[in-house]
């Protein structure tokens, strides 16, 4: 039987994280042709961006989640709506406030503790990033 969060999270919860928070940038890498290494040409880079809304939280010395030991202080914690795709983009940025920041690998323990679920639904994704080299 359903809910009735279950309806809100159908039809409300992308369209009130795709509103809230901040601009964000991603910014990637699409390799368009492949180059040939006998010959050494290499292969066509082309950047490509979006525009997205997050929800940031900058971790600070204090924080709860310094508990797990990938969360540093100096970290970004952002949060997005599900419906965005990060996998298998290539060098993978997004720049906050003119910042630019990297993604950092996170445990399975890490992704289940903070994943937002409802009804076996994901309502947000979180993103774990480091200041970019």
């Amino acid at each position: 039987m359903r809910t009735r969060i279950d309806f809100v999270a159908d039809s409300r919860i992308p369209e009130l994280v795709e509103g809230a928070g901040n601009p964000v940038k991603m910014v990637w890498s699409l390799t368009v042709a492949g180059g040939d290494p006998v010959f050494g040409v290499p292969a066509a880079v082309t950047p490509e961006s979006r525009e997205i809304m997050a929800l940031t939280h900058f971790v600070t010395a204090t924080t709860q989640l310094r508990q797990f030991a990938e969360v540093q202080a100096g970290d970004c914690l952002m949060d997005i709506s599900p419906e965005i795709q990060l996998d298998g983009l290539q060098d993978l940025r997004f720049v906050i406030d003119g910042r630019e920041w990297s993604s950092k690998p996170i445990s399975e323990s890490l992704a289940k503790y903070w994943d937002v679920m409802q009804g076996g639904r994901k309502l947000l994704q979180t993103v774990l990033l480091q200041p970019a080299p």
